[in-house]
């Protein structure tokens, strides 16, 4: 059973090498297929009250009467800051159960726990043509915000030189939340071309790896065996099957890893916006990593908001460390053993440029944002 997982975990994997075929373009581009990677960040910047902690605080004060439930929330670790954390704390979680049935009660509720929530939250958001274009704007110039030493390695990517030239934007992304809220900002569904000075903007593909409200099952687990505590859990395949989220993935036959690997394999930029990059998701940065090792100039932006206020005269001081820390919680997520992550780290280094508390998809005060016309 467990060699059979891991063979199932190692496939999403190797799914990008079978693709191979598709032709790569490198500098000079006449096109670009920009692949943003959502997280719940994202649905922060909107206001929406979807953090891991905020979905605590209510699942907790949900009456039950059930002794498994009553003393699952008990012992949730209120210091857990990320859903991904929750994840593997899930994993560990497991070690403490006596059987199958008391993980799928635990299962069950969390899951439909988090529907409930993250519809009330996914309701408050809502968007008008003028915040659409907005967003998508930003969206097709994630290297604006950018310092200008990382902005101009972008900028002689995607034109090839410093000298105007026009190019043609294909948006696309992998959205790791169950809410609709990127889906609506961006606009995706509508493809009309919007029109900006060097780049025109169109919509690709989205795709709700971990599920969405409007697509059941979510996914909600980790992301390979061995993050399962529990050994003899480990055999028992309705709970991998419920657990491991590539083997979910697999198993519910919605092809959903399918289609992000497809997205990723024909991805000539990455951005990764409000994920905390965890390990839980490590399927999905191997797979970005691959890509990169594949297509040699591919670059990869990570916008990390903090929301700290720092002293902008001691910027020498503060931004080599922040953008060191961010690159390493992305070396971490793609291997642990330290002499592979330096292998990581010489290959990629000059590749990966970190936006720092930047303004990128910030909902503005200023926006009207009313109900979507349904007619």
């Amino acid at each position: 059973m467990a060699e059979k997982v891991r063979n199932i975990c190692v496939y999403q994997e190797k799914v990008v090498n079978l693709q191979r075929n598709l032709t790569y373009h490198t500098n000079h581009f006449n096109y670009m297929n920009i692949l943003y990677i959502i997280g719940n960040g994202f649905d922060i910047a909107q206001g929406l009250k979807t953090s891991y902690k905020d979905f605590e605080k209510w699942y907790k004060t949900q009456p039950t009467t059930n002794p498994i439930l009553m003393q699952f929330k008990s012992d949730m670790n209120p210091d857990l800051e990320f859903w991904s954390d929750l994840e593997v704390a899930l994993g560990k979680y497991v070690s403490k159960l006596n059987s199958i049935a008391d993980f799928d009660t635990i299962y069950d509720d969390l899951t439909s726990s988090i529907e409930v929530y993250m519809n009330s939250q996914n309701a408050f958001f809502k968007v008008t043509n003028e915040s659409i274009n907005r967003y998508r704007k930003e969206a097709a110039f994630p290297d604006d915000y950018l310092e200008p030493a990382d902005a101009e390695p972008i900028i002689r990517y995607i034109f090839g030189s410093s000298k105007a030239r026009n190019v043609d934007i294909t948006i696309s992304a992998i959205n790791l939340n169950y809410t609709s809220t990127f889906d609506k900002a961006i606009g995706f569904g509508n493809r009309g071309a919007n029109l900006y000075p060097r780049r025109s903007c169109e919509m690709g593909e989205i795709c709700h790896v971990h599920g969405a409200l409007n697509d059941l099952p979510i996914s909600l687990g980790v992301d390979s065996i061995e993050q399962i505590a529990h050994y003899e859990f480990r055999q028992e395949k309705l709970i991998v099957n419920a657990l491991v989220k590539p083997v979910h993935n697999e198993v519910i036959r919605k092809n959903r890893a399918v289609h992000a690997m497809r997205l990723i394999d024909s991805a000539e930029m990455f951005v990764i916006f409000g994920s905390s990059i965890g390990d839980t998701d490590r399927t999905w940065w191997r797979a970005i990593y691959n890509r990169m090792m594949d297509g040699k100039s591919i670059p990869l932006i990570i916008c990390n908001y903090t929301g700290e206020q720092r002293n902008v005269r001691k910027l020498y001081q503060w931004l080599p460390e922040e953008i060191e820390k961010t690159k390493q919680k992305f070396y971490h997520a793609i291997v642990d053993d330290k002499l592979e992550i330096n292998k990581v780290r010489n290959y990629l280094d000059n590749r990966i440029m970190v936006a720092l508390d930047k303004s990128m998809f910030q909902r503005k005060k200023k926006e009207n944002l009313v109900p979507e016309d349904k007619n």
